[in-house]
């Protein structure tokens, strides 16, 4: 069953490098937290919506910001690289990961 798992998708301008670095560092993030059942997407902005109209995702974790709404939860992954802000960022992962999984019933 794939419902208890969360999906984030990771997005940066490229879609490489810096969304690569944001889902290891989520998932590591994630499971300090007890939330193993991660599963990441590494995308561009462009690819979020048709990404979105394909297969739900419950979290969007990015360096960029997005021109559209989306109808889940968008975090700002910048601290991530410049450490200012790195602590609220964890405490905001952390605690949205836990609320979207309560309501998946974990």
């Amino acid at each position: 069953m794939t419902d208890n798992i969360l999906k984030i998708l990771a997005v940066c301008g490229s879609g490489v490098v810096s969304s690569s670095m944001i889902q290891t560092r989520i998932k590591e993030i994630l499971a300090d937290s007890g939330i193993k059942k991660v599963e990441t997407f590494e995308l561009t902005p462009a690819m979020v919506k048709s990404h979105l109209e394909r297969e739900a995702a419950d979290l969007v974790v990015s360096t960029t910001r997005f021109s559209e709404e989306l109808d889940i939860p968008v975090i700002n992954a910048v601290p991530l690289f410049s450490g200012i802000g790195e602590k609220e960022f964890i405490e905001e992962l952390v605690t949205t990961a836990k609320q979207i999984m309560q309501q998946k019933g974990e």
